[in-house]
């Protein structure tokens, strides 16, 4: 019994492993042709995530077998590993999370704007400017991500190790583009002239739009 609820484990720990990496790809795919489908599609990948997550958390939190198994010590480095493999994905769903609403509130701005209402630019300048805090967030929560990885036990079986290494790649091609969202909006204020230095952007009058303070804005040289 203790070896199927082990074997059990494992396998629920793989598929959370490329359903991460699955998500993960799909939000590099993320620019600026990002539409509703795009959207639509991310979302379900993240419910595919978190619906497999819930069972996997129960196993390994009340289950008197995998308990057992995690006290063993043959076993116990394998459990403590899929522990470690499962803190990953919880952040990483929270990561995905706050990603789908940035994402969300992109595509309405798209979208509104094509249909001629208001200046589209002025609206996302205001959306990045807007959202450091949940892009920290969101780099917070990959970079716990990559300690619960870094965590994970030596010598675990096949399963766990390419689990590890996938998830961990998936992180490692995110990262950049990550970084250099987050250069460009410490770099913001600057530019909008919100720290008392002259604007590279000068935004003459605030409007609401899509629900956020936006501007309508020229672009007045460095």
């Amino acid at each position: 019994m203790g070896a199927i609820r082990y074997s059990t484990l494992v396998h629920d720990a793989l598929a959370l492993a490329r359903l991460d990496g699955s998500a993960g790809r799909r939000y590099q795919t993320v620019g600026p042709d990002f539409d509703r489908t795009d959207l639509n599609r991310l979302q379900t990948d993240l419910d595919d995530v978190e619906g497999r997550l819930g069972p996997v958390r129960d196993t390994l939190g009340s289950d008197p077998l995998v308990a057992l198994l995690r006290a063993a010590p043959p076993t116990g480095d394998q459990v403590r590993g899929a522990d470690d493999l499962l803190a990953c994905a919880t952040d990483l769903t929270q990561a995905g999370d706050r990603g789908l609403s940035l994402a969300r509130s992109y595509v309405q701005i798209r979208e509104a704007g094509g249909q001629g209402n208001g200046s589209q630019m002025a609206d996302l300048v205001s959306l990045m400017a807007s959202s450091q805090d949940q892009v920290i967030d969101i780099s917070d929560s990959i970079q716990a991500a990559r300690g619960e990885l870094d965590a994970m036990p030596q010598g675990l079986v096949s399963q766990l190790e390419d689990a590890r290494n996938q998830v961990l790649g998936e992180l490692e091609r995110v990262q950049p583009a990550l970084d250099t969202y987050l250069r460009v909006q410490d770099q913001l204020p600057d530019m909008l002239g919100m720290n008392g230095r002259d604007a590279i952007w000068s935004w003459p009058r605030i409007r609401p739009s899509c629900g956020r303070p936006a501007a309508s804005w020229a672009c007045t040289g460095s």
